[in-house]
Formats: C-alpha cells, structure tokens, sequence
C-alpha cells in the first residue's frame, strides 16, 4: 500500500485537473504504469479532469484497448460515467466506430445497477451510445448493441426522444427497420413535442420510411400528436407532398379517416397544406 506522500503526488494534478493516471492513460506504452497506479489508489479510476473525461475516455479516445479493458475490468460502472458534454465512455467507442474493438470490449460489461431494469427511469442520462451509432447511420452497431444490451434500446435524448424517434426523423431506413422489430415499444412513445416516431417520419423525405410504419401500423387512427393531429395532418403541415402522396394512394379505409379528420384547431389536412405550400396547385394533390 502506498503512503500518504506517493498517494498525494498521485492525485496531484496539473493546469487541466488531469491526474497522473489520466495522463498515462492516453499513452500506449502506460499499461505497466497504469496498473500500479490503480492499484496503489482505486479512487483514480473516478477522478475527473476540467472536461469531465475519467481516465477511462481518455483511453477511449485514445482507443488504447489494453488500458480500457484493464480499467473497465476495475471500475466496470465509469463505462456509464458523462462527461461535460454528456458523452461517457460507452458512447465515445460508438463515435470511434468500435475502433480496436473497444466497443465490443465495454458492451461485454454488466450493466451497471441503476440500468438492470428495464423501465426507462432507470436508464442513465447524457447522450445516447444508441443515439450516436443512428447519427453515424451505423447499422452494424445498432445491431451490435440491441443484441449485447437491448436495455440500452430504450434509452432516450431529451432533445432527440427515443431511438425510433431519431431514426424516423433522419430518414435512417435500416434503423427504423431494425428497432421497430427489437423495440416495438417505441412507436407508441411520444417525443417532448408529443410526436409519435411515425409522424416524424411523415415529416422526413423518407416516403420508405413511412412505408415501413403503415406496413407495421396499416391503420395507425391511435397514433395523435398532442395537437390532435394524424400522419396526413404532419405531412401536410410539413409540406412534404411526396409522403402525402404516398398515403393518399393507401387502403381507402385509412385515407377517409384521415383526410377529414380534424385537429385540436380545426383545422383538416387540406387546410394546413393550403397554409404551407407555396405553389397552390400542390394543394389540390390531397384530393387527386
């Protein structure tokens, strides 16, 4: 055990508040020294720099896979820790797009307590790893994720919403396909805008992105944003013409359930493309 002087020099730290430890976590040659730091003080695997980064981001970002697996193996809990910029870990070997296999290494981790159920108050907060793979349009690791951690499938942005919702909104097809099968939950969430994943889909460019929703939900009457509105008023509204199109030309039982429905303004969804578009004629192609 070391005494109280070596323990002080080694937490000691310079103009970054980074540690000893932090700084050899991001050179490759620091395995050795990294071990006998930890094991002198547990402590340092927590200790934070100015950013917020744990020596376990920093080898992350470094993509150092000796020192991860080492330090992750101490301190598996600091995978989940959030930086300044809410970016732990976990979500940082998802941007490095599993570089050196260091993502596989942090998924084969138990999960941490506050995480083991499955109810979305028991997700830990910052950025989604989840959230990250969809940005990069990163099929094979959001299918890598669903299949170690589908828990993590359920973690939600608080800007963003769920998984499905930010597929559905880039128009991420792959995405939207994969989670509707492994987190059917989703679709039935509403965003911090009261929007359901489907209407943001009718808000993209993505006529194959609705197509997917309507071959999953081929009468989706149940799925109202928190203004009383379908998918045909949210297209409308968006003036996305060819997802109005798109849904026009489906079973006519879903068509004239719709078309006149009507929103908590009154408005119907011929009224709000008249208000959005800007060629009129492009109105008219809800009654073609």
């Amino acid at each position: 055990m070391a005494c109280p002087a070596i323990k002080s020099l080694i937490t000691r730290r310079n103009s970054q508040n980074d540690t000893v430890r932090q700084l050899a976590a991001s050179v490759k040659s620091a395995l050795h020294t990294i071990k006998s730091l930890v094991e002198s003080n547990r402590i340092l695997t927590r200790m934070a720099n100015t950013k917020g980064n744990t020596p376990l981001h920093d080898a992350v970002i470094k993509a150092n896979r000796e020192v991860v697996i080492f330090l992750a193996s101490k301190d598996p809990e600091v995978a989940y820790y959030n930086n300044n910029n809410g970016r732990s870990p976990l979500y940082l070997a998802v941007e490095n797009g599993n570089k050196n296999g260091i993502l596989d290494d942090l998924l084969s981790l138990p999960p941490p307590s506050q995480i083991k159920r499955e109810e979305g108050d028991a997700l830990p907060k910052g950025k989604s790893p989840v959230h990250a793979a969809i940005e990069q349009r990163d099929i094979g690791v959001l299918k890598k994720i669903g299949e170690a951690r589908p828990d993590l499938l359920r973690l939600t942005d608080e800007e963003l919403g769920n998984s499905l919702h930010y597929a559905s909104s880039i128009g991420f097809l792959e995405g939207v396909r994969f989670l509707l099968h492994s987190f059917q939950d989703g679709a039935y969430e509403t965003n911090p805008e009261g929007n359901y994943p489907i209407h943001l889909a009718c808000k993209s460019h993505s006529v194959d992105v609705v197509k997917v929703y309507l071959d999953k939900f081929p009468y989706p009457k149940e799925f109202l944003n928190k203004k009383g509105q379908n998918i045909l008023h949210v297209a409308a509204e968006s003036g996305k013409g060819n997802v109005i199109s798109y849904i026009l030309k489906q079973d006519p039982k879903l068509v004239g359930s719709t078309l006149n429905e009507m929103d908590e303004d009154g408005n119907s969804p011929l009224h709000l493309v008249c208000r959005v578009m800007v060629n009129p004629v492009a109105a008219f192609v809800l009654v073609a």
